[in-house]
C-alpha cells in the first residue's frame, strides 16, 4: 500500500504533449501495490498533513483503506474542515487492502 502525499497525485489522463498517460498512483497499481492513496487536487501543507495524521491513525488501528478513508473524511468533515480539505485524498486499487505491520518487539 501507499499513500502518495504530493499534489494531484492520483490523477491519470491527458497530457499535454503526452496523449492519454498514467499517474504514478496508476503505475503503481500496474506494478502490483494492492492499493494506493493519493491527492485529487494540490493542497496546503497543513491540509495534507491533517489528513494524513488522520488516515494513518485510522490505518494502524488496522482498519482497511476504503474503511481509513471514509473515517478520516467524516472525522475532518465534523471537526469542520472545507471540503477541500476533507475531500482530498482517493483510493484506488483494493478497497479492503490492509496495512500490513512488523509484529511488536522486532527489529528489522
Amino acid at each position: 500500500m501507499f499513500v502518495l502525499g504530493s499534489c494531484e497525485s492520483a490523477q491519470s489522463g491527458q497530457e499535454s504533449g503526452f496523449g492519454n498517460s498514467f499517474g504514478i498512483g496508476a503505475v503503481l497499481l500496474l506494478k502490483g501495490a494492492a492499493a494506493v492513496v493519493g491527492s485529487n487536487w494540490s493542497a496546503d501543507d497543513a491540509r495534507s498533513l491533517a489528513q494524513n495524521e488522520c488516515l494513518y491513525a485510522h490505518l494502524l488501528a488496522g482498519r482497511t483503506v476504503s474503511e481509513a478513508l471514509k473515517t478520516t473524511r467524516r472525522d475532518l468533515h465534523q471537526r469542520g474542515d472545507p471540503t477541500s480539505s476533507w475531500a482530498l485524498f482517493t483510493a484506488m486499487g483494493d478497497p479492503f487492502a490492509r496495512l500490513r505491520t512488523a509484529p511488536t518487539g522486532t527489529a528489522p
